[in-house]
């Protein structure tokens, strides 16, 4: 959705965008099968397939790696931001609603399971995630992202009867680890 923006408000000429729109452009006229701007609306209002739209995604990753377009790049970041966001803002509602600071595991690790196709990209989403905890390390300075193996069924059962003993390790893998703003586990180039 935010390369869609981004390229219509600069074709537009409402925003122009920092980087060239053209490879962005070309691969969503591509993927959705038209050949105007205008076209497109038709897929976010009247024909409006939640699972279409985030095969975008996909393709999007894969020019990524192939071009390295700075657009598209920006796009994986800001999406890597949203989520350090997200994640951050559940630990503070959690201490707000409690009165204490979130903990997570006995080590004070807070972690959470990812779930979605969006995340076998991490290496493209990982350098906005990251930038964004390391904004603010002393509200959460440990933070383990897993990402699934298996079945979501588990994590359900779990949360509806939180003595279910639970084994993360048997069902995901990290797919990174923050201590102090620095990267432990994940993609530790480019960060």
């Amino acid at each position: 959705v935010v390369s869609t923006q981004s390229t219509g408000d600069d074709m537009d000429c409402f925003q122009p965008s920092s980087h060239p729109t053209t490879v962005a452009r070309d691969l969503m006229w591509r993927y959705f099968g038209i050949n105007n701007q205008m076209d497109i609306l038709q897929f976010y209002y009247t024909n409006f397939d939640k699972s279409f739209i985030a095969g975008l995604t996909k393709e999007m990753a894969e020019v990524a790696h192939k071009t390295r377009d700075p657009l598209i790049l920006s796009c994986f970041e800001w999406a890597g931001q949203q989520y350090a966001r997200q994640l951050l803002g559940v630990t503070r509602r959690y201490r707000k609603e409690r009165g204490v600071e979130y903990r997570g595991c006995s080590d004070g690790m807070a972690e959470a399971v990812c779930m979605g196709r969006v995340f076998d990209s991490w290496d493209l989403l990982q350098s906005g995630f990251v930038r964004e905890i390391r904004k603010t390390t002393q509200h959460l300075p440990k933070v383990r992202l897993l990402k699934l193996c298996g079945s979501g069924a588990l994590g359900a059962a779990r949360v509806s009867n939180p003595t279910i003993p639970l084994d993360h390790s048997a069902h995901t893998s990290i797919l990174c680890e923050v201590r102090d703003g620095e990267v432990i586990a994940g993609v530790k180039n480019g960060v």
